[in-house]
């Protein structure tokens, strides 16, 4: 069973190979493949066959007239006999080297014919393709899945959400400080956030927005609402490239937890001027 499964794979191998060398899987061998094509198809428009078939046969016909009776006409050189007096006059016999290989002492194959079969030997096949082109297919299978999410949620976020701002952030999370030290440091953390309505709402990541996870967090922008600037100890954590960036939201907050401030840091100026615009438009209005 395993002899017939090999030689079935090796049959497979050499038609898929041969379909290659005709796709242009590789341009240059496919390329010199319809050359040659041409090459014989123009020999064969102005030569007729019966010609190259006549030519052929006659120089069968020649080569074995001139095995046969060439010495004779004088029209090949007598080899052997030049051969044996050169032998006659060698007086030591020689002896045979004990690594001297008869079948090793054949001619060596010409660049051309090495070239050839590299050519065709080089050839791949199906699963060559896949195994050099796996982590290429990955790659763009993640960009074609990651494009679809990313069309998916701005439909989502468009008619179902009715969001008049989104983006990808980062919160600026206050840390539990030591009391007696009065030290209070903070940290970043990844979000994506959301404005709908009178709603400032976010998630830990994208793909939690995309799964349908409840938020994290979300501030009522209505009553005493807006944005302003990061306060003097949350300047001191960000960098001076990152303070451009940087809004705080404040708010109402869920459940009756009264007023809650938020900072986030955005990734361009472009996002956080769209953010300023879209709360200061959403808490110009009052919550019904």
């Amino acid at each position: 069973v395993q002899v017939i499964q090999n030689t079935l794979g090796s049959i497979l191998d050499v038609v898929e190979a041969a379909i290659n060398a005709f796709n242009f899987t590789d341009p240059f061998k496919s390329s010199v493949i319809f050359a040659g094509l041409f090459l014989v198809w123009l020999v064969l428009m102005i030569i007729p066959t019966r010609y190259i078939v006549l030519m052929g046969g006659l120089t069968q016909y020649g080569a074995t007239f001139l095995e046969r009776f060439g010495e004779d006409l004088g029209l090949v050189s007598n080899k052997k006999s030049k051969t044996s007096s050169v032998l006659s006059q060698s007086s030591a016999p020689q002896l045979k080297s004990p690594l001297s290989d008869p079948v090793k002492e054949e001619s060596k194959p010409s660049a051309v014919e090495i070239w050839v079969n590299n050519a065709i030997r080089s050839l791949p096949t199906n699963e060559d393709l896949r195994k050099a082109y796996f982590w290429e297919s990955r790659r763009l299978g993640s960009e074609q899945a990651e494009k679809h999410a990313s069309e998916k949620r701005e439909s989502r976020l468009k008619k179902l959400w009715k969001a008049q701002w989104h983006s990808l952030g980062k919160l600026l999370i206050q840390d539990g400080g030591n009391e007696q030290a009065q030290k209070v440091t903070y940290h970043l953390e990844s979000c994506f956030a959301v404005i709908q309505g009178h709603r400032f709402v976010w998630w830990q990541s994208v793909q939690d927005f995309d799964n349908g996870e409840l938020p994290v967090g979300k501030l009522l922008l209505s009553g005493h609402a807006g944005f302003g600037g990061p306060s003097p100890l949350e300047m001191k954590v960000l960098s001076k490239e990152e303070l451009p960036l940087c809004v705080s939201i404040f708010g109402r907050g869920s459940e009756g937890q009264g007023q809650q401030r938020v900072t986030i840091l955005l990734p361009d100026a472009t996002t956080k001027e769209k953010l300023e615009s879209a709360v200061a438009e959403s808490a110009s209005f009052k919550s019904d």
